[in-house]
Parts: structure tokens; sequence; C-alpha cells
């Protein structure tokens, strides 16, 4: 925990990234090694993979006015920082 603490969020969540994708990686190889598959570990393992990160944030397109919108709503509730009350 105390290694976690020391991190980023980000760094965090591609930490435990890391991790998911050892133990994924540990599965295949474990199901490969127990099982007769005729093709060499890299090609299964590429068939099967999951991707854990998928390029989605990338592409998120993001309407100016429904952030427009969403902001003066959350506005009604939390007073934004450096506004004065009119």
């Amino acid at each position: 925990m105390q290694l976690l603490s020391t991190m980023t969020m980000n760094t965090v969540f591609d930490y435990i990234l890391y991790i998911f994708d050892e133990e994924q990686d540990d599965t295949l190889w474990s199901i490969w090694l127990n099982k007769d598959i005729e093709k060499d570990y890299r090609e299964f393992a590429k068939e099967l993979r999951q991707p854990l990160r998928n390029g989605a944030h990338a592409t998120l397109k993001v309407d100016e006015d429904d952030v427009k919108r969403n902001l003066a709503e959350a506005a009604l509730i939390v007073k934004p920082r450096g506004k004065e009350e009119s």
C-alpha cells in the first residue's frame, strides 16, 4: 500500500493494468502448456489476449454545448472557485 500512496492516479491505473496483463499472460501460458495446441505460444496468445487498454479515450468526441450545459448545471450545486456572488 505504501507504494501506491507514492504514485499518481494515472500511474496507479497503469500499474493495475500491468498486473492484470501479467495475470492474463500467466493464465494463457498455463493453458498453452497443458493443452495440445499446434500453434506456438505467441500466435496462441495473440489470438486470445483481450486488450485491457483500448483507444476509446483518444477518440472521445465532446460537444461544446453539452459541456457548457453540464458546467451550468454543476454550478447550481457547487459554487465554482473564484466566482463571487452577485
